[in-house]
């Protein structure tokens, strides 16, 4: 008899197979999942159930596009992989060191109570991966890492010499919609003030944006660091939501979650890679969605996760599981780095 966790994965699966129209016969299926062309590269998508913890069914859903192979681990190459994930909006782009590959990479936690509205999420992510992941896609970008292009053919029909419409994504759905006017207003940012119990020591909003502060090794907001005259830095992470402009998905909600960490760019960089890898290696407790990236901000000597909600994916309400999240990812990202956690193999 199936599961609850596979009749939930399988049930996300049939859905985005249905509502991306992913052709069949460009497809091979897998019993928790799928791989499928929408022209020279392989987009594969597949649930993990995890059973081991205690509660509502919980899946995590998958995808991810490999781009480039033997990519040579140099210092150069990964300064160009954090400046791509600088401006990631639903997807990272995740290098792997030991195997030489980067691959465009989301996943989302699901569970029967967040399918509703976390399935519109996710296929938005697909859909941007595989479209993005055909844009870079070229010998030139291939160059520029002194790599390959991981591109394939289907084991039985071979090529796919025509696109599929997905490919059009970002030019014919995104950016039309993110050139029209901004869906996130200040009453969505208002919203996140009065999640209870609210995740941040301390949130302020604005018509076009929010600030909030969770704690990270104190939990003290930095408006009050004058009152600590021996503070050398903030112990909270910042997050930043705005409304803003992506330079290909136009108008929507920008994150930037910035961790109180004191590091030169090189080592900024190696730490970003590195979370990168360890958010899709381990799971996440508690579950995180990784739509976004881990990057550097040399300027302020820290580490910072990035994300963009387009506008194409707006709801009323959006904002505050990600909100919620993004505290999540904060306390993670602090065990992780302390070395609480277990660093597991590449996946």
């Amino acid at each position: 008899m199936i599961s609850e966790h596979d009749a939930l994965g399988q049930d996300i699966l049939e859905h985005l197979f249905k509502v991306l129209m992913i052709d069949e016969e460009w497809a091979v299926r897998e019993p928790r999942g799928f791989t499928w062309w929408a022209h020279r590269f392989a987009q594969r998508m597949w649930m993990e159930p995890l059973p081991e913890y205690q509660g509502p069914p919980v899946v995590r859903v998958q995808a991810e596009t490999h781009l480039l192979r033997h990519v040579p681990d140099t210092m150069a190459n990964r300064a160009r992989v954090d400046a791509l994930n600088k401006v990631a909006s639903l997807n990272t782009y995740r290098f792997d060191p030991q195997t030489g590959r980067l691959a465009l990479r989301c996943c989302a936690y699901v569970t029967t109570e967040t399918a509703s509205w976390l399935k519109s999420v996710v296929s938005a992510a697909i859909a941007i991966q595989v479209a993005e992941a055909h844009i870079k896609g070229q010998a030139e970008f291939a160059r520029l890492f002194g790599a390959d292009l991981e591109s394939s053919a289907h084991p039985c029909r071979g090529p796919r010499h025509v696109m599929d419409d997905m490919l059009n994504a970002i030019d014919a759905m995104f950016a039309p919609i993110g050139r029209m006017r901004s869906p996130f207003t200040a009453a969505d940012f208002e919203r996140l003030k009065h999640i209870a119990p609210n995740p941040a020591v301390l949130t302020t909003t604005a018509q076009d944006g929010a600030t909030a502060e969770f704690p990270f090794s104190d939990d003290v907001p930095g408006v009050l660091s004058f009152l600590l005259p021996k503070r050398k830095r903030l112990g909270t992470a910042l997050c930043q939501i705005s409304a803003t402009s992506h330079p290909q998905l136009g108008n929507g909600a920008f994150w930037k979650l910035t961790l109180p960490l004191d590091v030169a760019e090189r080592e900024a960089i190696d730490k970003a890679i590195d979370l990168n890898l360890a958010e899709y290696n381990e799971p996440i407790w508690p579950y995180c969605y990784g739509f976004g990236a881990w990057c550097s901000d040399p300027k302020l000597r820290a580490v910072a996760y990035v994300m963009f909600l387009p506008a194409a994916i707006y709801k009323p309400g959006i904002l505050e599981p990600f909100f919620v999240i993004m505290r999540a990812r904060t306390e993670w990202a602090k065990r992780y780095l302390l070395g609480e956690r277990g660093r597991q193999g590449t996946a």
